[in-house]
C-alpha cells in the first residue's frame, strides 16, 4: 500500500485501545470527512503537499462501503508530499486525493502505532474530459484495489480535489479545492443536519448547492424597426440582440418575427416576458397586444379605444422548454395600422428564463 514515511494511520488498531465496533459507534452521528488540517498546497512541478502544517492534527473520517466509520490521521505531523499523474493531453481532469483504510484488515494487526501497515494515501485520477467531472466512488475504489487493498470495503475519504489542466506541468494554489469538512450536530437523516443545529451565518455560499435552487440561464432582447401594417396578426420583431446573459446550452434564434429557444433537455424552464411599446393617438377601435407561446397567449394588454396614447407593457411568465416559440400578437379589430401610430425605437421584448430543477 502507498503510505509514504508510514505517515497516515488509524486508531481503530492501535494496541487494542479501541476496537472497530466501538469507534464506529462514536463517530455514527459524523459525516465522512476531514475533522481537523489536512490542508492540501503546491509543492513543486506535479507534486502536492497535504497535511503536517505543525499547528492543527489532521484528522479525518473515512466510510467503508456500509456506512461504517473509522479514522485516519497524520500519525508524523508533517506534509506527506503525493505526486499527481501527468496532466491530459487532450481536455482537462480532476484528481482525488484520497486516505484510506483496508477494512478486511481492521482488528488483525499487531500492536504497531496507529496501524499504518493497512491506511494509504493516493491521488485517483478522474476522466479527462472538456468539462471534467470528479473521480467516482468506482473510480477510487478500484484505485485502492490497484495500491494493495480492498478496495471493496475499503474505508476511504477524499482530502483534496484538483483540476489538472490540459498539458499543465505545475499544479498552482487555484486549481485545488479542500476535501469536505465532517458535518455534526443534530442528524436528521442521511447526510442532513437539523436547521436548529446551525448557527446563524454558519452556511457559506461555497456550501450551497446552487443546482437545486432557480437559476437564471437566459436574459435576453428582441426588438422591432421596420414598418409593418398589422391586422389581427403578428407583431413581429425585427432584431435580436446579443444576450445579456447565456447559460451554457441556452440560446435565441429569430425567425418571421418569432423568437424560437433552445434549452437543455434536462430540467424544467419558466420564461418571464415583458412587452413595451408606445401607441399614438389614432382612429382604431381597439389593440390588443398579447404574448404568446406556440401560438397560445399567455398574457394580453389591451390599448382602449377613443385614440388615447400612451405606454403600452405587458408582462407574463409561463412555462418553457426547448424548442418553443415566442411571439407578440396584436388584434385590431379589422383595423389595419402602420407603425406610423406606435414608436418603434420603444417597442421591444425583454425575456428572461429561469431554470428551476
Amino acid at each position: 500500500m502507498t503510505n509514504p514515511n508510514d505517515g497516515v494511520g488509524t486508531n481503530a488498531g492501535f494496541n487494542g485501545r479501541t476496537t472497530p465496533k466501538a469507534l464506529n459507534d462514536v463517530l455514527a452521528a459524523l459525516s465522512r470527512g476531514i475533522v481537523s488540517g489536512w490542508a492540501c498546497s503546491p509543492k513543486s512541478g506535479m507534486t502536492v503537499q497535504i497535511g503536517g502544517n505543525g499547528t492543527v492534527r489532521d484528522m479525518a473520517i473515512a466510510e467503508n462501503n456500509a456506512g461504517d466509520r473509522t479514522t485516519i490521521n497524520n500519525r508524523l505531523a508533517s506534509p506527506v508530499e503525493i505526486t499527481l499523474n501527468a496532466a491530459p493531453a487532450t481536455g482537462n481532469r480532476y484528481d482525488s486525493i484520497v486516505a484510506y483504510v483496508d477494512g478486511s484488515q481492521i482488528g488483525t494487526g499487531a500492536a504497531d502505532v496507529d496501524f499504518p501497515s493497512i491506511a494509504g494515501i493516493i491521488a485517483v485520477s478522474g476522466t479527462a474530459a472538456n468539462s471534467p467531472t470528479k473521480p467516482t466512488e468506482a473510480q477510487i475504489r478500484t484505485a485502492i484495489t490497484a495500491d494493495g487493498a480492498d478496495g471493496s470495503t475499503a474505508y476511504y475519504v477524499t482530502l483534496a480535489d484538483i483540476l489538472v489542466g490540459q498539458g499543465v506541468t505545475t499544479i498552482g494554489s487555484g486549481v485545488i479545492t479542500q476535501g469536505a469538512k465532517v458535518a455534526s450536530g443534530a442528524i436528521a437523516g442521511a447526510n442532513t443536519i437539523a436547521t436548529s443545529s446551525l448557527q446563524d451565518g454558519a452556511v457559506t455560499s461555497q456550501k450551497i448547492n446552487y443546482a437545486t435552487l432557480p437559476q437564471l440561464v437566459y436574459v435576453g432582447k428582441a426588438g422591432r424597426q421596420t414598418s409593418q401594417a398589422v391586422s389581427n396578426n403578428i407583431y413581429g420583431m425585427t432584431s435580436l440582440d446579443t444576450p445579456i446573459f447565456a447559460a451554457a446550452g441556452c440560446s435565441a434564434t429569430l425567425s418571421s418575427g418569432r423568437i424560437t429557444f433552445t434549452l437543455p433537455a434536462s430540467g424544467s424552464y419558466f420564461v418571464e416576458a415583458h412587452f413595451e411599446s408606445w401607441v399614438n393617438a389614432n382612429s382604431w377601435d381597439y389593440l390588443l397586444f398579447s404574448i404568446r407561446k406556440n401560438t397560445g397567449a399567455f398574457t394580453s394588454k389591451m390599448a382602449y379605444k377613443g385614440g388615447a396614447w400612451g405606454f403600452i407593457t405587458n408582462t407574463g411568465i409561463t412555462t418553457i422548454a426547448n424548442g418553443d416559440i415566442l411571439d407578440v400578437y396584436v388584434n385590431t379589430n379589422g383595423n389595419n395600422f402602420a407603425d406610423g401610430n406606435i414608436s418603434t425605437q420603444n417597442t421591444f421584448v425583454l425575456f428572461k428564463i429561469w431554470r428551476i430543477n
